[in-house]
């Protein structure tokens, strides 16, 4: 089963939150030194967050892509996103840390590259997707595709990964 237009564009926009989240994360992950400790245990429920936040827009990936993904530890981030967000009582804090330290780095870049796939699977079939965009009226009040546009536009042109332009079309 393929993906519809909408999935297509919606993985790509999850993907690439769930990049932004994790390279956050790492980043975060480094200002802990040097902070008093109660900056310290700010900082590390801000990455325990970051990463629930991560694994849910991954956990957020339609069911085509994962499967065309096996290999992709889809369990592992179901489980840690469960964790977080349902039974922070027991989160072990440095298992968090040494998982954003050892595993984000990996989880990264193997989004990088299904983000590329995303990215290039819009961009062939271009024109049938904006059409079929169209065509189907994308729902929902709340829903945008594309933050960053006027609310009097119905089609924004954005950039994806490096220059690659594409027409993503917002809630009509």
């Amino acid at each position: 089963m393929s993906r519809t237009p909408r999935e297509l564009i919606k993985d790509y926009l999850y993907i690439s939150n769930a990049i932004a989240y994790a390279e956050e994360a790492i980043l975060m992950l480094g200002t802990i030194k040097g902070n008093s400790s109660i900056e310290a245990i700010a900082i590390q429920r801000g990455i325990e967050l970051t990463v629930g936040t991560t694994c849910e827009y991954i956990n957020k990936l339609s069911d085509d892509t994962k499967r065309q993904n096996q290999n992709f530890p889809w369990n592992e981030v179901s489980g840690t996103r469960n964790m977080l967000f349902h039974d922070y009582s027991n989160v072990d804090e440095t298992r968090i840390i040494d998982t954003v330290l050892n595993d984000f780095p990996k989880l990264v870049e193997d989004l990088k590259k299904l983000q590329a796939e995303a990215a290039m699977t819009i961009l062939d079939k271009g024109q049938e997707l904006t059409k079929e965009a169209l065509a189907q009226k994308i729902k929902g009040k709340h829903h945008r595709l594309l933050t960053a546009s006027s609310e009097k536009e119905n089609v924004t042109t954005h950039g994806l990964a490096s220059n690659m332009p594409i027409t993503l079309i917002k809630s009509l």
